[in-house]
């Protein structure tokens, strides 16, 4: 696959979405527990995903306020085992950047929040970088190049498997997609498919 859109296009695809429900992930991109405020008897990582589509903003969803998709992205990693050890000075640089480029996506189960990915559009330099383990990124390098990363999956409850395909089916269709997988070998590059 080649790119084919341009910056504007990516950047066009964050939006807030809306799923019915969410899957269980394999285990390599997201935590499992269960949601708060969801059904007792039910975990929120139990359901496929399905009916993912942009929702509607009203006086209690505003999509395009920054402080309330902080609010929501701040959530998620403190439900999420792997950010939850975050600094709040961590967020300025891994959470704020994406949100102002529009570089993310927010998934949402019964209006609350269930998972959230940014990404980056990086040059060659960066890339690099991020390849030999160094994923902190400048404010001006999440919009830098051309090259699309995914740099972060926030799925606390599962399904970041799942959140990562829907991103690639219904936003990044015709792009190439890279991301750092982590596994007991290490990290490696991977593309998304």
């Amino acid at each position: 696959m080649t790119r084919k859109s341009s910056n504007a296009g990516v950047k066009a695809g964050a939006r807030e979405a809306s799923a019915s429900d969410t899957t269980k992930g394999s285990g390599n991109v997201a935590d499992k527990g269960t949601m708060p405020d969801a059904d007792p008897k039910v975990s929120a990582s139990d359901k496929p995903v399905s009916d993912v589509s942009s929702q509607k903003e009203t006086e209690d969803n505003r999509p395009n306020d920054p402080s309330g998709l902080l609010g929501a992205a701040v959530w998620l990693m403190l439900s999420s085992g792997a950010h939850k050890h975050l600094f709040v000075t961590d967020f300025e640089w891994l959470v704020v950047p994406p949100i102002l480029a529009k570089q993310f996506r927010l998934f949402r189960r019964n209006n609350v929040p269930v998972g959230f990915i940014s990404w980056a559009l990086l040059d060659d330099e960066v890339e690099a970088r991020i390849i030999n383990g160094s994923v902190k990124l400048a404010p001006n390098e999440w919009t830098k190049g051309k090259k699309l990363w995914i740099i972060d999956v926030i799925a606390p409850f599962g399904g970041g498997d799942d959140m990562l395909k829907d991103l690639k089916k219904n936003i990044f269709k015709d792009e190439v997609v890279k991301f750092i997988q982590a596994d007991e070998d290490g990290r490696r590059v991977e593309i998304l498919k």
